[in-house]
């Protein structure tokens, strides 16, 4: 959840606007308060709570691919045993290499495919980074000085 406040402290006078100018100026640069435009700190926090979550998915998701590309292996070497037997007519062996691709390599392939697509969902379910800035700006007209402090939460 994100909040946004804003606080703006308006002073009369223009002798109080120096001590609000907070900004390093430059070092050729005059200090006025003529000069205090835009915002003069911002400090940046990133929370990201989803970040391990999307890297599990991503380990997930490569394991997911070493199984799909596993099966498709297990299943190229159990068709040349299948060719081999069929060959040697050695009919118990063909149907041995059927049955293990059919379990096997199916039961690989399919698992594979599940990890991916629980992967891609991990993934874009995960909270996505978020950032939260407070910024402090004095503002200085001719005769006001003031100080103005935003941002979320």
């Amino acid at each position: 959840m994100r909040t946004a406040a804003c606080l703006v402290l308006v002073l009369s006078g223009s002798a109080l606007a120096d001590p609000f100018d907070v900004r390093d100026p430059a070092p050729d640069a005059p200090r006025s308060a003529s000069a205090a435009t835009g915002p003069t700190r911002t400090r940046d926090v990133v929370v990201d709570p989803g970040k391990q979550q999307r890297h599990h998915a991503l380990g997930l998701f490569v394991g997911g691919v070493a199984l799909v590309g596993a099966s498709n292996l297990f299943s190229l070497y159990e068709r040349g045993r299948y060719d081999d037997a069929l060959a040697a007519h050695d009919y118990a062996g063909a149907n041995h290499a059927a049955r293990v691709t059919r379990y096997a390599g199916t039961g690989m392939f399919v698992g594979g495919v599940a990890a991916i697509g629980i992967a891609a969902y991990t993934y874009f379910t995960a909270d996505h980074e978020k950032i939260h800035t407070t910024v402090v700006a004095p503002i200085a007209t001719g005769d006001r000085a003031g100080l103005a402090l935003t941002g979320a939460f």
